[in-house]
């Protein structure tokens, strides 16, 4: 069987690896597969150094990352599945692009919680105050003016969640029109009660084939809410990519 790297790519403002416990059963589930989390340039173990300020730079990025990952695994060829979560979504997206530039086999995209990138709509956001971020962000259902009082917290952790929301907001509607390369497999992954997804039927319009969907009784973060059922069914698309290669 080919072996199969699992890549998976957070959303906005991610400083821990928010995939840790899907990897670990993902790895324990489906023999030969290894997998990684993306730490974007500004976050996590990161932090100190510059952000990537659009989506383009964080994909270009997420590839010398992934470079490095097999370089530690040693030589042999390696299927790719990006995982990417809202924002990472559309960093996946781009980095799909990328591999294929450079002669890449197609990946397998599991896109989740993401509107297609070419519905995205900007909105010109002005986050002036920390406050005004967090309230902004507090539709997603993570965060509240109150989750990080004045301080420490706030200039650690703040910049790097303004710096993901506006690459999001100025994303280039017209780059995310681009189908997906040739062969590769889209699957998408929302929640029911998502009210800053849209679009979600439109995934179609990026791939030849209709992408499986799967709808989870959750809002944006069903990654946390609807978790044995995620791990349930990322584990079984794992399962049929392998046993296809291996055919």
């Amino acid at each position: 069987m080919t072996p199969v790297d699992l890549v998976c790519l957070p959303f906005a403002g991610a400083h821990m690896d928010p995939f840790h416990a899907l990897r670990r059963e993902c790895e324990s589930a489906v023999p030969g597969l290894a997998s990684m989390t993306v730490t974007y340039p500004g976050h996590g173990g990161r932090v100190h150094g510059a952000l990537a300020p659009t989506i383009l730079e964080m994909a270009h990025d997420a590839l010398g990352e992934i470079d490095e990952h097999r370089a530690r695994r040693g030589s042999g060829h390696r299927e790719t599945v990006l995982l990417g979560y809202s924002m990472g979504g559309y960093v996946a997206y781009e980095l799909a692009h990328l591999l294929a530039d450079r002669g890449e086999p197609p990946v397998r995209l599991l896109a989740m919680a993401a509107t297609p990138p070419a519905h995205l709509d900007g909105t010109d956001l002005d986050l002036g105050t920390d406050d005004e971020l967090l309230e902004h962000c507090a539709q997603y259902g993570l965060v509240s003016p109150g989750s990080f009082p004045e301080g420490t917290m706030r200039r650690l952790f703040l910049p790097a969640l303004r710096n993901d929301i506006l690459a999001v907001d100025r994303y280039p509607t017209a780059r995310g029109r681009r189908p997906l390369p040739a062969a590769t497999e889209l699957v998408v992954f929302t929640g029911a009660h998502d009210a800053t997804v849209a679009h979600q039927d439109r995934w179609a319009d990026l791939t030849a084939a209709p992408p499986r969907t799967h709808v989870y009784d959750g809002g944006h973060f069903f990654v946390t809410e609807c978790r044995d059922a995620l791990v349930r069914d990322v584990v079984a698309h794992l399962g049929t990519h392998r046993e296809r290669t291996a055919a």
